[in-house]
């Protein structure tokens, strides 16, 4: 039964605590929900102040932190070294390829990557509407900021860009 326990109590001293913190490259801001995992079974996400505390075994381990919009980054490291201080990604650049507006179905591209929406025209005779913005509206992922309500200069955002 001693053991057990002296062999148990090994075991639970190989663990060793993790600790880092996140950030934006540019901005230096921290990353609240970024991904952290280590192998396939250990993995946590960063807090608001972007810190994550991971209990490893001793050793080397390579850990791959994710966060969405930024680059994936793998980070070899040792249980030597317990804090891995800060960490910082730097955003992914996306681009556009090529954007087609169309008011017929057969113009859709095979190698279109994304999301599309159909307005059909009885949804359209539905809506009734006063102006352009007033169908853009119903567009899922399109925000319109006029000046007063309808206005002749509207603010159009698509998907926060």
């Amino acid at each position: 039964m001693i053991l057990l326990l002296v062999s148990a109590s090994g075991t639970l001293k190989a663990q060793v605590e993790i600790t880092g913190r996140v950030v934006g490259t540019e901005e230096q801001q921290p990353l609240d929900g970024a991904l952290v995992t280590v192998g396939s079974s250990r993995g946590t996400f960063t807090k608001s102040d972007g810190r994550f505390s991971l209990q490893l075994p001793t050793g080397s381990h390579t850990a791959t932190i994710k966060y969405l919009g930024y680059e994936t980054l793998e980070l070899e490291f040792s249980t030597g070294q317990p804090d891995l201080g800060t960490i910082r990604l730097t955003r992914s650049h996306t681009t556009l390829d090529e954007v087609v507006v169309s008011a017929s179905p057969q113009n859709f591209r095979k190698e279109f990557k994304g999301s599309n929406f159909r307005i059909n025209p009885l949804a359209l005779n539905k809506i009734n509407a006063l102006n352009t913005e007033e169908v853009l509206r119903t567009v899922p992922g399109v925000n319109i900021v006029g000046d007063m309500g309808l206005s002749n200069r509207p603010n159009i955002s698509i998907r926060g860009s």
